[in-house]
């Protein structure tokens, strides 16, 4: 099972939103945005993100068809996301027998890490995220990225995050940013594979202070804001 949300989906990118996309003295090793515990993820390359997607898909297949309830979920996804190249004895629950061509999710959260890939790839710039957790500590009750974007991407982005029934605001919280939210990771994940399918026609848009050589530290973990 995978954990659902009662969450209204609303696509909707106003045009006198900013569109602002940060310069690479925006962004600092805890990335932009005035978010904690994150790190930059910019300009991910198309075989990182292939990589990442493919093990993003083994873990859900793993964990969709193992957990009975949300706790489940989120005990055996965390257990996952904790993997950083070997498996450790005293993990509980053990999850090594999951398939061997499961490379990790390079720190990130089962359900958006494809899609912050993804968007990196396509040129958007990925602020923060969270797949949503069945406790207090969740900062968001769904699936949720925070990230930036130009103009023509955004409008690109509209179309492909309706048909993978998620949604796209202004971000409330946060000026001169976006969210992309749904009520499961099914479908952020739906939406990641899109993005990536469809990523030569991003690659065809104008370039907007994409690819400006920005590190990407590989130090910190994404998502777990507050």
């Amino acid at each position: 099972m995978f954990p659902r949300c009662d969450v209204e989906v609303v696509v909707d990118v106003p045009k006198y939103a900013s569109f602002w996309v940060p310069k690479p003295l925006d962004i600092d090793e805890e990335g932009f945005g005035f978010f904690r515990n994150v790190r930059p993820i910019v300009a991910v390359g198309t075989f990182e993100t292939a990589t990442l997607l493919e093990s993003e898909t083994l873990a859900a297949d793993y964990v969709g068809t193992r957990a009975t309830t949300e706790l489940e979920f989120d005990t055996l996804a965390a257990a996952l996301e904790s993997f950083d190249g070997q498996w450790d004895d005293d993990d509980i629950p053990d999850v090594s027998d999951i398939d061997s061509r499961f490379q990790g999710l390079e720190g990130l959260e089962l359900g958006v890490a494809g899609l912050v890939f993804a968007l990196s790839n396509a040129g958007f710039y990925p602020a923060a995220s969270c797949r949503s957790h069945p406790n207090d500590a969740s900062w968001s009750p769904n699936p949720i990225v925070y990230f930036a974007g130009d103009e023509p991407r955004m409008r690109l982005l509209e179309l492909l995050a309706s048909s993978a029934g998620c949604g796209v605001e202004l971000a409330s919280d946060r000026d001169n940013l976006f969210v992309v939210y749904a009520p499961s990771v099914c479908e952020t994940m739906a939406l990641a594979r899109t993005l990536f399918t469809d990523r030569v026609r991003f690659r065809k848009l104008p370039k907007t202070n994409r690819r400006q050589g920005v590190r990407r530290s590989v130090a910190r973990q994404e998502g777990r804001l507050f």
